[in-house]
């Protein structure tokens, strides 16, 4: 009579290794983020802006929603205008139609004079 075989960690290790590859895939699917630099100095100056401000709740791609816990919406087509209003006094431009109607949004009046800088780097983040 041969010995009963147990199939229980065979098994076990297959089901691990079949998780661990679809997270692989379910993770890597979250969507790429800005593989190049600007070198624009005006650019540069506007993705340190978004990396130290914007990215608490906006994707490292801005063409892309936030995947945190607040998820504010893509701005890579952000006009001046509507950054402007939006990141100075947590208002909306006249006409404008929101993506959303929440209002999460701060006003970060002190950046003002990086406005510029934020819109050239997410101009250039569209290329």
């Amino acid at each position: 009579m041969e010995p009963a075989v147990n199939r229980t960690i065979p098994t076990l290790a297959f089901v691990f290794f079949g998780v661990c590859i679809v997270l692989t895939f379910v993770v890597r699917d979250r969507g790429p983020t800005i593989s190049r630099e600007p070198t624009d100095p005006l650019v540069q100056r506007g993705q340190d802006v978004y990396r130290k401000v914007c990215l608490q709740c906006h994707h490292a791609n801005p063409m892309r929603d936030g995947t945190g816990a607040i998820q504010g919406p893509a701005i890579a087509d952000a006009s001046l205008e509507l950054l402007e209003a939006r990141v100075l006094r947590n208002e909306y431009p006249k006409g404008y139609k929101p993506k959303r109607a929440t209002r999460n949004m701060t006003a970060f009046p002190s950046l003002a004079p990086d406005i510029p800088a934020l819109h050239a780097f997410l101009t250039w983040s569209r290329q």
